[in-house]
Formats: C-alpha cells, structure tokens, sequence
C-alpha cells in the first residue's frame, strides 16, 4: 500500500504545487529526486497564524511541524561545539565582539512555513477547495 499512497501524495502535490505556485512559494524537488510528501508545506506570505485560522474557518486544516529551526533546539543549543553551522571565521568574529549567532533566513522561513494537506484520501473537490481558499488569502 505503500508505494500506491505515495503515488497518490505526488499526484496531489502536483496539483497543488501546479495551482498554488504563483500564489505561494511551494515545495521544490531537485531533478533526479522523489519527493514523498510525507508534509506539503508552503512559505506564506505574512501572518502564519492567521492563514492557519482562517483556513480553519474554511475547513481547511493545517500544521506547523517545525516551529523550531533545528539549529535552535535543546540538543543542539547544548552542543553547538559539535557542529559547525558558519564558517570558524565568523565564529570568531561573533566571540570577539560578543555577537549573537543566528540564521536569519532560516528563522524567517520557520515563522512563514504551514503545511497544507496532501493525504492520499484527498479527492479532486478537496484539492480544488485548497488551491481556492490558499489563493483566495492571497488576493
């Protein structure tokens, strides 16, 4: 069942992605990769939570995964000696002058990403009711 709920992922995926992409900024995939929309997520264009509540309202409902840049999360913060996220340059320069670190566009992207349904059980009138409610916020 697998392979077949999969398909039916992409298949919705291609939808949305091929109504939605002059809307919102979509999923990309890299040529000679299969993306298997385990989540469909967009970048919004300004109030996440008030796209989350007003698609509710819609009966559209949506998710926000990840709404901790990874680089930002317990273990990572406790252990960031173990990974080298910019480059010993920049470290040094951010203990020198006592800098704070971040990842602007990282923490940009996590406060406008929301995840959009894609389950295999979506029908032709649940995708058509996505793509219109997503472009009707963006009007």
């Amino acid at each position: 069942k697998l392979e077949q709920f999969t398909k039916q992922r992409i298949a919705n995926a291609t939808y949305l992605t091929t109504h939605l992409c002059d809307a919102v900024i979509t999923p990309v995939v890299r040529s000679g990769y299969r993306h298997v929309y385990h989540q469909y997520v967009i970048q919004v264009p300004g109030d996440r939570a008030q796209w989350a509540k007003q698609l509710y309202e819609r009966g559209i409902g949506t998710a926000v995964h990840y709404p901790i840049p990874i680089y930002q999360q317990p273990y990572y913060r406790e252990n960031a000696s173990l990974f080298r996220i910019v480059s010993p340059q920049a470290q040094m320069h951010r203990q020198e002058t006592g800098e704070k670190f971040g990842l602007t566009i990282t923490e940009k992207a996590t406060r406008s990403i929301l995840s959009l349904p894609v389950h295999p059980a979506l029908g032709e009138n649940d995708l058509s009711t996505i793509v219109r409610e997503v472009q009707a916020l963006c009007d």
